[in-house]
């Protein structure tokens, strides 16, 4: 496997792994962490232009997708309670 920051033709790909998990999260009871279309591709396109975006890529295939801010401070994680804030 190969992690490589993501590039405008990889927005696609990566959307619809979001896709996918969102709908397995809210399948497998957490309906509301993602709930919507967030993320989504206009997430990733913010996160190439930021370079904060990356993909993984298998024999050439993307199968991953994630954002990766070093010393990123989200208010949101600082008190998280029985998987919920």
């Amino acid at each position: 496997m190969f992690i490589r920051l993501a590039k405008e033709a990889d927005v696609k790909a990566a959307d619809q792994i979001y896709e996918k998990a969102r709908s397995f999260m809210a399948q497998s009871g957490n309906p509301t962490q993602w709930a919507g279309e967030y993320p989504n591709g206009y997430d990733v396109r913010l996160g190439i232009e930021n370079g904060t975006s990356y993909v993984c890529e298998d024999k050439s295939e993307i199968v991953a997708t994630f954002h990766f801010e070093a010393n990123a401070d989200d208010p949101t994680y600082h008190k998280i309670y029985d998987g919920d804030w």
